[in-house]
């Protein structure tokens, strides 16, 4: 028995005038569209929490508690996590058993949650998508990119970004190599004879295949899309 095939809805004509048919998006379809994503995004949740936790625990040993549940106390006292890391910054400042290098290292790590991590990670998580069709490679293909309708700052952020996919899996990276190095910092500091201080991981953006930058190039043509939002 053949599958049935969802309606059509309209088409695509692309630059070299060939006609592409464009169906009906069912519900199916699109899960299984947002499944890469909600993997994605969920990727970068969960290495923002475990590193905010290390942070606490970093927090502990910069300000010497004598005891973790104290210095924890205070931590999460603050309701959101920029004034959390802010409180940690501030005590470098008379962390006076670190020495230099560690002070600057974890102000490193600060900066680079600060400039630019802390909004790309906002802007995955809070930003409206919708669903965009378009030819890619010859066929229709339905991707997810930020609500080009939307007032939302978070999605205005992303509105430049035409692989999202790519782009939320760098920032899951980021997220995870500043988690697991202030992991090693708190080893380090725990533990100096078994555990020397760690070096600062590569942050760098993964360079993209040639294949798929003419994927994201078909992408960009207006004359090759049709878009619509998930509501």
């Amino acid at each position: 028995m053949k599958k049935s095939r969802s309606k059509p809805v309209g088409a695509i004509i692309t630059p070299d005038g060939k006609r592409h048919e464009v169906r009906l998006l069912t519900a199916g379809r699109a899960r299984q569209i947002i499944k890469p994503y909600a993997r994605l995004i969920g990727t970068i949740a969960i290495h923002w929490n475990w590193l905010h936790e290390n942070l606490a625990s970093l927090f502990e040993l910069v300000i010497r508690s004598p005891d973790q549940r104290m210095a924890h106390a205070i931590w999460y006292a603050a309701e959101n996590d920029f004034v959390q890391r802010k409180m940690l910054r501030n005590s470098l400042k008379y962390a006076s058993h670190l020495t230099p290098q560690q002070k600057e290292d974890i102000e490193w790590i600060l900066l680079k949650i600060e400039k630019p991590f802390r909004h790309n990670r906002n802007a995955a998580i809070h930003a409206p998508l919708m669903f965009t069709t378009g030819v890619t490679g010859g066929s229709v293909t339905t991707w997810l990119q930020a609500l080009i309708s939307s007032e939302s700052p978070r999605a205005r952020e992303l509105l430049a970004i035409s692989d999202l996919k790519a782009e939320f899996e760098h920032y899951g990276m980021v997220a995870e190599r500043l988690a697991d190095l202030v992991r090693l910092m708190i080893r380090a500091i725990r533990l100096p004879a078994l555990q020397p201080w760690p070096e600062k991981p590569d942050l760098q953006r993964k360079p993209h295949k040639s294949k798929d930058r003419q994927s994201r190039s078909n992408r960009k043509s207006p004359r090759a899309r049709l878009s619509h939002s998930g509501a």
